[in-house]
């Protein structure tokens, strides 16, 4: 299965302190939210399958993460199930044709210059999953799962993400290299997650900052 992850759910991936959604009461809708990435991506890696992180999305994680950034990629660069796909000519097709068969071009004039900005973002990263041909979206944006559903493409969230079984447990899998790698990669040292910390990406409310210890496993 090919899989493609938006800013959110990287942002779990390697940030402990990530913040899960809060309905309007201030209570997580999801439990363990980061387990759950954490086993998806073990399974998918068993699988010998990819994961797509679209440059798009990446470049707004490593933003958030902007102290730690070029780690964040050297581990990204060495993990086979990860793929990095960018926004070209294929997928510029793509975007246009779908927007042209639709109608929805002429809804990008109305609303803020910012909500323009973030609709034609959101549309590079949908069309990227079309292009690469991703059987799945993994995003915590309704934008995201309205134009996954457009194209065909299914779309979960964090809640549609199975727990792990109850002995597992997390493991600083993003801090080593493949088994096939023989040169060693040792995680940049960092500080101990905290659930309540800042909001992830793409919800309102985000404050930029830099990301705080890796982790995960494959």
């Amino acid at each position: 299965m090919i899989g493609l992850f938006d800013a959110g759910f990287i942002y779990f991936l390697f940030d402990d302190r990530a913040r899960a959604p809060r309905d309007s009461k201030g209570k997580p809708i999801v439990d363990r939210a980061q387990d759950r990435i954490d086993f998806l991506v073990q399974r998918i890696s068993e699988q010998k399958d990819k994961i797509i992180l679209p440059a798009p999305a990446l470049a707004e994680f490593m933003l958030l993460s902007a102290d730690r950034w070029i780690d964040y990629l050297t581990i990204i660069r060495r993990r086979s199930v990860f793929e990095i796909v960018g926004f070209d000519e294929p997928e510029a097709v793509e975007l246009v044709e779908h927007c042209l068969k639709s109608g929805d071009g002429k809804r990008l004039k109305s609303g803020t210059p910012e909500t323009w900005a973030k609709l034609k973002y959101d549309r590079q990263i949908a069309a990227i999953a079309a292009t690469r041909r991703v059987e799945c979206i993994y995003s915590t944006d309704a934008d995201l799962h309205k134009f996954a559903g457009q194209l065909n493409i299914k779309s979960c969230n964090l809640i549609d993400l199975p727990l792990p079984p109850t002995t597992q447990r997390r493991l600083p899998g993003f801090g080593e290299p493949d088994v096939n790698e023989q040169e060693d990669l040792s995680a940049p040292a960092g500080v101990s997650g905290n659930r309540d910390g800042p909001p992830e990406p793409g919800t309102e409310g985000d404050e930029k900052k830099g990301g705080g210890e890796k982790s995960g496993k494959e």
